[in-house]
């Protein structure tokens, strides 16, 4: 059996814990959750995925040009150029971000730089995946009759070059949808 102390001490505590609730209920209300919040934590989200093409690309153009430039220059030097190319594409791409600052003539370079770099990503690509299809060419020989043309070493070229094409273009692309998107997050 309870006495009358108990319930007393019950009670108190009852009543602290609902004084506890109406303050954390208080400090919530000078802190509301926005849809402002959710909109930003969106933005960033989207701003991160669309970074990921570009990184991911970035990353497997690298192991393509390395193996491209291994054809002419000791492994070392091979991966250190590829390193540096990719380097050197990432933040020409990142001048995106300030390209309406800079003036004709550096813009006109950025661009000359950018697609240079992507020339040689495609370039590194195409060869890559060529020798990838000359180790395969069962698989070539399934597209080339899909397509209906004879498969040999013409039918190759062009399919390495045409998938070669599209990881740095598409990249390309995307960073500059998300370099638009970062000046329009940080003018807001």
């Amino acid at each position: 059996m309870t006495t009358n102390q108990e319930r007393y001490q019950k009670a108190k505590r009852k009543d602290q814990v609902i004084r506890d609730l109406k303050k954390e209920v208080e400090k919530m209300k000078e802190k509301p959750v926005t849809t402002r919040s959710w909109i930003m934590y969106f933005q960033y989200c989207l701003a991160c995925a669309l970074s990921l093409a570009p990184i991911s690309v970035s990353i497997i153009s690298a192991i393509h040009i390395f193996h491209f430039l291994g054809i002419s220059n000791p492994h070392p030097l091979a991966v250190a150029l590829a390193a540096s190319f990719e380097f050197l594409s990432i933040t020409s791409i990142a001048s995106f971000m300030e390209l309406q600052k800079l003036s004709m003539t550096a813009r006109v370079f950025a661009w000359a730089i950018v697609i240079l770099l992507v020339a040689l990503q495609i370039l590194g690509n195409s060869f890559s995946m060529f020798q990838y299809i000359l180790q395969d060419t069962a698989k070539a020989g399934i597209a080339a009759n899909f397509f209906g043309v004879a498969a040999g070493f013409g039918f190759y070229r062009f399919i390495s070059i045409l998938t070669g094409f599209f990881l740095p273009f598409t990249s390309t692309l995307f960073t500059k949808i998300l370099s638009e998107y970062i000046v329009k997050l940080s003018k807001q």
